[in-house]
């Protein structure tokens, strides 16, 4: 449902019938249909709207590295401090986050 609702659906609801009757043709009898059923531009739109916890905990980690370092004035060993790292740590942690 949420693959549905997620999809813009540029052909309105002459689009979302054809892709609704087509998922029933190829729908066991009385089964369940999964997102894997629908076109993979509609599937896509979750994928889309919805970041993973990797992306989300990526983007924390950005912007809270970024916060320390403001507050240190962009000294590292004070930033490091502040975040419980040695500055070699804090050093790897900005090389992965590319900031």
């Amino acid at each position: 449902m949420a693959a549905l609702t997620a999809y813009d659906w540029p052909g309105n609801v002459r689009e979302l019938q054809n892709v609704l009757a087509g998922v029933a043709v190829g729908a066991p009898a009385r089964g369940r249909v999964g997102p894997e059923a629908l076109p993979a531009r509609v599937s896509r739109a979750v994928a889309e709207t919805r970041p993973t916890l990797e992306a989300a905990r990526r983007d924390f980690d950005r912007q809270f590295v970024r916060e320390a370092l403001s507050r240190a004035g962009g000294r590292r060993t004070y930033a490091a401090r502040e975040l419980g790292l040695t500055r070699q740590g804090l050093a790897k942690l900005v090389k992965r986050l590319d900031l």
